[in-house]
């Protein structure tokens, strides 16, 4: 094909570039030039099998925006006609072409690589052309550049003027995705240094069982000779002592705590108290009410937080301590919480003889099976949800592994004693051998549209999907009444409108001091941190438009770009005009005209399925999703606790780990880098291979093995009577299969020596000298 030369109009950075065109700017001698080969481009993006740059669905859509266009299969989706759009500026006759190379055949990222790479990424739609953008996983592009097969982007800078830059601003980025010297795709962020997953509840649970007045059941007995559906004998041990708090944070009988209201840090002080725990654990010893419970913690509520609650005050009520922007609990007043929502099933789920599930994860998935051991952040624990397995850094920026520290697993204890008490799901560690549902208990507990429906309190996960639970909004977002089930159903005038995020609780966090002299310091820290994603899309060497494509990939990290990549195109907003913009979490962002929130309302999908499936935004390619995207998905009703949450890390009331926490310095609270690690060999790597298997969560089925092993076995197995874990024990922890080894508590103990000095050494050397503890050093 001839090939034409055109002027590439330079954009400027991501959040300073105003959205008129580019093209309608007067051209400037300096601009870059690019010759781009053809005026096509073939693009395969496959998500999950049901989404790209085309519509997939099996029925037609009429689309109300476009002025009721009709959308069949395979034509291009909204936000790809306006990518499309933009590219035509670059072409003599103002016309570009983007051709569909997915066929949909295939919905993992894995087959999907086996088959286009043994084709030399042809196109899966017409033959004769070649796939000139590939989505899949980043090991797997990272495989393509090592054998010469993904164009090296470092080479092509000149004509990606926003990317430059965002690499040249985000020099540890630039680290990351850089191999060897050569860049093979750009990065995707679902935000980026924002919080991932946090705590969820059912927040209308917590005002029920603390509200004034509430009819406590008083019917069945709870701890010893307690029913089966309520709260069994009590395992759990304070984890602040005999008093609310420890004794380094009391003053003159008094706990100062920071606290975030109305968007600013203030600071309110707590009274020092008989913990809740250590009183309820006497109740339950003797078999008690679930009205006694109750009213014991209504009492503790009350004398500790004396002067704090109440009209005009800081927590108008009881529950405002755990579910307002102001929350300020620990983990045992949690725990005490959750004792008396699992103790009042009459009160709570309207029957006393339903189980209410305290907590529990999303589905049968082995990142939904992690979400319980997550837990172990409440008691201060380091590693649970980092980005690179359980690496986190120490205050003085030495590299650190979880699977190593006793604490870890001394305070997995916490979590077998909840098990023990019936405050998890018992079944939380089961994956069915087939038909494993991703979202049953979310389903089940909050979304109540299985048969089997029941009350849940409280998860570990995404504010969105959890959001998603309560009743739909204006937007179509969120769950229909009329498909709950059980007593949950619309006939019933069931309605849910408080699944939101919450605070995390008040803990002892290791963030001050050198290597063999930490300090723990009372604060609120999230580890789940958005940082680098393991998909986006590269260019195959074997494309025929090389430039075009660098430039589409470019235009993602102009805001222009990143914004429709978002949002979809601009006919779908309010307004276009950036000042008439909502400020949502600290920035601006278009919201949704009156017509494509209808479009949302009648699809019956959740806003994630209808934006890829019938707009063509938000996939997982090469760009940063704007921190306010989350707050826009999320159901009306969440985006009260996920705003709570986002106010409090603005203002620095939750420490939030992130990628460049203090620029040129790994402190306790910066996100491990994921990639840019030495290889180890596999036999070396089998000389600790059961502290590996130790901490996954990949191959539970029917029976749990590992961390999840000692979870749901009784507390006194492996935990002795000073709660520590009980390194000597024989119980064997896996099994002989295929895929397993046979270890047991010993095993990983004996293991611990060559993790760190192989492992560990290994990942810190590969950060920097600097970054290897002495525990690491041969």
């Amino acid at each position: 094909m001839k090939k034409r030369k055109f002027a590439l109009c330079v954009f400027t950075a991501v959040g300073a570039l105003s959205l008129a065109s580019c093209k309608d700017k007067p051209q400037k001698e300096d601009d870059k030039k690019v010759t781009l080969e053809n005026k096509e481009l073939d693009i395969y993006i496959n998500y999950n099998g049901t989404s790209g740059i085309t519509y997939r669905g099996a029925t037609p859509y009429t689309n109300k925006v476009e002025n009721n266009k009709t959308y069949t299969q395979g034509t291009l989706l909204p936000t790809w006609s306006a990518f499309q759009e933009h590219m035509k500026q670059y072409t003599a006759d103002k016309d570009f072409i983007f051709y569909e190379a997915s066929a949909y055949t295939k919905n993992k990222d894995n087959d999907v690589y086996t088959a286009i790479s043994s084709t030399e990424f042809v196109s899966e739609t017409e033959k004769t052309r070649k796939i000139d953008l590939f989505y899949n996983t980043t090991a797997n592009i990272e495989k393509m550049g090592s054998a010469g097969k993904a164009v090296d982007l470092s080479q092509k800078l000149d004509i990606m003027p926003n990317f430059s830059k965002f690499l040249d601003e985000n020099p540890s980025i630039k680290k990351l995705i850089t191999k060897g010297e050569s860049i093979y795709y750009t990065p995707y962020f679902d935000g980026y240094n924002d919080i991932e997953r946090m705590l969820m509840m059912d927040t209308t649970i917590v005002q029920t069982v603390l509200a004034s007045g509430a009819n406590y059941d008083t019917t069945k007995t709870n701890g010893n000779g307690g029913a089966t559906n309520v709260l069994q004998a009590p395992k759990y041990k304070a984890y602040m002592g005999d008093k609310n708090y420890r004794a380094e944070s009391v003053k003159d009988g008094k706990i100062e705590v920071a606290i975030s209201k109305n968007g600013k840090k203030e600071t309110i002080k707590i009274k020092e108290h008989d913990n809740i725990i250590k009183a309820q654990n006497e109740l339950l010893a003797a078999g008690c009410t679930g009205k006694q419970l109750g009213d014991q913690l209504v009492q503790y509520l009350t004398e500790a937080y004396d002067g704090l609650v109440g009209e005009g005050k800081t927590y108008p009520t009881l529950a405002d301590i755990f579910i307002s922007e102001s929350a300020a609990y620990t983990v045992d007043d949690l725990i005490a919480l959750m004792r008396v929502i699992k103790a009042n099933p009459g009160l709570v789920a309207k029957d006393p003889n339903a189980e209410v599930e305290t907590f529990f994860v999303r589905g049968q998935a082995n990142n939904r099976v992690e979400n319980v051991a997550d837990l172990l952040q409440l008691w201060g624990i380091q590693g649970l949800d980092a980005k690179k397995e359980m690496l986190y850094f120490t205050p003085d920026g030495k590299l650190m592994d979880g699977a190593v520290n006793e604490e870890t697993y001394n305070a997995l204890g916490n979590i077998s004693a909840m098990y023990d008490e019936g405050l998890i799901l018992t079944d939380f560690y089961k994956k069915a051998a087939s038909g494993a549902t991703g979202t049953k208990y979310l389903d089940q507990y909050f979304k109540k549209t299985l048969d089997n429906a029941g009350v849940g309190f409280m998860m570990y996960d995404y504010s969105t999907a959890n959001a998603a639970a309560n009743d739909a909004d204006e937007n179509g977002i969120g769950t229909k009444p009329e498909s709950r089930k059980g007593i949950f159903t619309k006939e019933n005038n069931f309605t849910q409108k408080g699944i939101m995020a919450v605070l995390p609780p008040l803990a002892y966090w290791e963030n001050e001091g050198t290597e063999g002299a930490y300090k723990k310091n009372l604060m609120r820290y999230a580890e789940s941190s958005r940082a680098l994603k393991g998909n986006s899309w590269c260019i195959p060497s074997t494309s025929d438009n090389v430039d075009a494509a660098c430039i589409l990939m470019d235009y993602m990290f102009s805001e222009e770009g990143a914004m429709i990549q978002d949002f979809g195109p601009s006919q779908y907003w309010k307004t276009a005009d950036k000042s008439k913009w909502n400020e949502l979490v600290g920035m601006k962002a278009p919201e949704f005209n009156d017509t494509m929130k209808q479009m949302m309302s009648e699809a019956g999908k959740d806003f994630w399925s209808f934006m890829r499936e019938n707009i063509g935004s938000t996939h997982g390619i090469g760009c940063v999703r704007s921190a306010a995207l989350d707050v826009t998905s999320c159901n009306k009703y969440g985006q009260t606790g996920l705003k709570n949450v986002k106010a409090a890390i603005a203002n620095g009331v939750i420490d939030l780990a992130k990628v460049d926490k203090e620029k040129g310095k790994n402190t306790w609270d910066t996100t491990v880098p994921t990639t840019g690690y030495k290889g180890i060999t596999k036999e070396n790597s089998d000389k600790y291979d059961a502290v590996t298997e130790f901490w996954k969560a990949e191959k539970y089925n029917t029976s749990a093995t590992g961390w999840a092993k000692v979870v749901v076995s009784p507390y006194d197995t492996f935990f002795g009577a000073d709660g520590k874990f009980k390194f000597d024990s024989t119980e064997e922890l896996g099994t002989t299969t295929s895929t397993q080894i046979k270890y047991n508590a010993s095993t990983v103990k004996e293991q611990f020596g060559d993790r760190k000095t192989i492992y560990l050494y290994t990942y810190a050397s590969s950060i920097a000298p600097t970054a290897v503890p002495q525990i690491a050093k041969k």
